[in-house]
């Protein structure tokens, strides 16, 4: 079966969607049955990728004309790759501005998110200005985005969804819609203890894109209330990456005095997660939004490093075994997330110990490799 991945705007992003990409492409490469290319903007190579790629000469540009014109070039890049090639099946991210002209009934389509509640969310919490507020949250631009859905997903011979609502959605604008529903995850790795077992810290750790729908600023809060609560209790947060609210999430840890106890730092490779995740005990899953259920990336990551979580009450990440970690009210409770990071404190080298238990549960339930070997059922 020869398959050619289809390398989106993102597909190097230092953080979920990069992550998510390199997932699939490493699950395809180990399966015996599937040759993979790959087709890749310039700038947009992920760390892993297929053997054989084609490139796509040109870097993304920030101008709105310009890159809508870079994405009809891109386009038109794809069907001379095809001219010449013959492929099963096409793989490729959702984008509304390349998707329905590329979709056929060989188009495998992934579809993350709820596209335009996104953009709503974003723009209510002050991500772009007041001109591109206004254009994304148009009618028009509305219009087209729902379009863009319906059109792909008719059009493709599979839509892969991460989460049941997604599904449903799919489902709703059109029962034809071939659907596999297909739970994000993890790399395959080899178990490694890490090497805080005697810190008198409870250490906690953000890495990968930092959003508003993150519930780090809700965090903040929490460890304020916390450590003024309970005088004995001594945490650290790490945020790692980039993102919409960095400089906001920067700005409150100076208004809360909590220089001490919060270390925010630039964006890292991918073959840095590891050192990473050995550094900390619990990760932060605090979500604020619920409109489509969630399948995080970080959540299936955390459990394969045997990590503690800490979850928003949202299906699916609120399926989190008892050992695994602890799941809070949604809405979020400032005092209920503080109270419960004081018993993780205090609970700290019970959590160091179980971390083996939880690899070895994320292993025989959330590798990419597994969820992969679902989908070549549905081909």
């Amino acid at each position: 079966m020869k398959i050619l991945y289809v390398g989106g705007i993102n597909a190097n992003q230092k953080g979920a969607i990069g992550s998510h990409t390199m997932g699939i492409i490493q699950a395809f490469k180990e399966c015996e049955i599937i040759s993979l290319d790959g087709m890749f903007f310039k700038d947009k190579i992920p760390e892993i990728k297929p053997e054989f790629y084609y490139i796509f000469n040109e870097k993304i540009s920030n101008r709105v004309v310009k890159k809508i014109l870079q994405y009809y070039r891109f386009i038109k890049f794809f069907y001379k790759i095809l001219k010449h090639n013959s492929y099963d099946y096409y793989y490729f991210r959702f984008d509304p501005f390349i998707s329905p002209f590329i979709s056929n009934k060989k188009m495998i389509t992934e579809y993350n998110d709820l596209f335009f509640t996104q953009i709503k969310f974003a723009a209510n919490k002050g991500e772009w200005k007041i001109i591109g507020r206004l254009i994304r949250t148009s009618f028009p631009y509305r219009t087209f985005i729902l379009w863009a859905e319906k059109y792909t997903f008719k059009r493709s011979y599979l839509t892969i969804v991460v989460t049941k609502k997604l599904k449903e959605y799919c489902q709703n604008i059109d029962k034809n819609i071939k659907i596999h529903l297909m739970l994000n995850a993890s790399f395959k790795i080899k178990y490694i203890p890490n090497n805080i077992q005697k810190d008198e810290y409870l250490n906690i750790g953000h890495i990968g894109t930092i959003t508003y729908w993150d519930g780090l600023t809700e965090l903040l809060y929490a460890i304020k209330y916390c450590i003024k609560s309970f005088p004995d209790c001594k945490i650290r947060l790490f945020i790692v990456g980039s993102g919409s609210l960095k400089e906001n999430l920067s700005k409150t840890v100076l208004d809360l005095n909590l220089t001490e106890n919060v270390v925010i730092l630039n964006e890292v490779p991918f073959h840095y997660v590891r050192q990473f995740y050995n550094q900390i005990d619990i990760v932060p899953l605090l979500k604020t939004i619920d409109d489509y259920d969630l399948s995080p990336i970080k959540y299936y990551e955390a459990l394969i490093f045997g990590k503690t979580l800490i979850v928003s009450n949202i299906p699916h990440i609120n399926e989190l075994p008892s050992f695994a970690g602890k799941v809070v009210n949604f809405p979020l409770d400032i005092v209920e997330i503080g109270n419960i990071l004081y018993s993780m404190f205090i609970e700290k080298s019970l959590i160091r110990s179980n971390q083996e238990m939880i690899h070895k549960y994320a292993i025989k339930n959330h590798t990419w490799q597994s969820r992969i070997s679902e989908l070549l059922k549905e081909l």
